[in-house]
């Protein structure tokens, strides 16, 4: 198995509190397999400064953002097993959001802009990855 690491530093950032990117055209890393396709295993690690790191599962709220950033340019969470239904449509037996309607959630076309239907090929697979979990 391969093992990627990504790590980013710029001398103008203070490493030491977060920084709030500054632009959202920027892409910060882009993984291919040799055939041209993403890697299949979605394993993700968390390196701290102490060089300790956390894996984060897929199932975990951060993994869509953090795979896909450039989807997620307000900074809101993925799906997770404890996201509530608005109170309009909660009840006695429908309290919890399930994974398949969070998605069918994030895919409904609006008559308003979507970060989605403009992403194209980012899209599709984001997609594939939602429906592959």
């Amino acid at each position: 198995m391969e093992n990627n690491q990504v790590s980013m530093e710029h001398p103008d950032l203070d490493l030491y509190r977060y920084n709030a990117p500054t632009s959202r055209t920027e892409v910060a890393a882009i993984f291919v397999g040799d055939e041209g396709e993403p890697p299949a295993n979605r394993d993700i690690c968390i390196y701290s400064v102490a060089d300790s790191y956390k894996n984060i599962l897929p199932l975990n709220q951060c993994s869509d953002p953090m795979i896909y950033p450039l989807l997620f340019p307000n900074r809101e969470c993925g799906w997770n097993s404890n996201m509530e239904h608005v109170e309009e449509r909660r009840s006695a037996e429908r309290v919890r959001v399930t994974q398949l309607q969070y998605y069918f959630y994030r895919f409904a076309v609006r008559n308003v802009f979507s970060i989605l239907d403009k992403s194209g090929k980012l899209f599709q697979q984001y997609i594939v990855d939602s429906t592959s979990i």
